[in-house]
């Protein structure tokens, strides 16, 4: 079932993506495979087998592995969840669900995204930001409520 725990372990999921996506960077980075031992740019003998540069490599097709299983992963979830927001009656419910969860936003930049061009809105962003939380929580209602008809 698509649902609030759903949605926050596919949240979690992406920023996991991105995490390891930093990470897939850095390893890709120069420096990263320059052992600390050549950095004094004397000569040292080679590792074997053991070689940190060797290492580095086998890290890194592990790390490409998981990173296909976990945009795989995300992009199944996002099909359950688009297949569900399709259903929802109003556009408001799927934008805020999709900028919770699939851009991570707090509630102030929900607050802002939606209702920022109010004339109003930065004299009372609370009011807007409670507004785009009752919305929110009228979408997971409603997406349960569709789950439990099917």
């Amino acid at each position: 079932m698509v649902d609030k725990d759903f949605l926050r372990r596919h949240a979690e999921n992406r920023n996991e993506l991105e995490d390891e996506l930093r990470r897939y960077e850095l390893m890709n980075s120069e420096s990263f495979y320059r052992s600390p031992s050549n950095i004094d740019g004397m000569p040292h003998g080679s590792g074997g087998i053991t070689d940190s540069t060797a290492i580095n490599a086998i890290r890194e097709i592990d790390l490409t592995q998981q990173l296909k299983n976990l945009k795989e992963l995300i992009k199944a979830e996002e099909i359950r969840i688009e297949a569900i927001l399709a259903l929802l009656p109003k556009a408001n419910q799927k934008t805020v669900i999709r900028i919770k969860y699939y851009l991570r936003y707090d509630w102030d930049d929900i607050a802002i995204f939606m209702y920022g061009d109010r004339s109003d809105y930065y004299r009372n962003p609370e009011k807007y930001k409670t507004k785009a939380q009752k919305i929110h929580g009228a979408a997971l209602a409603n997406m349960k409520r569709l789950q439990q008809s099917e």
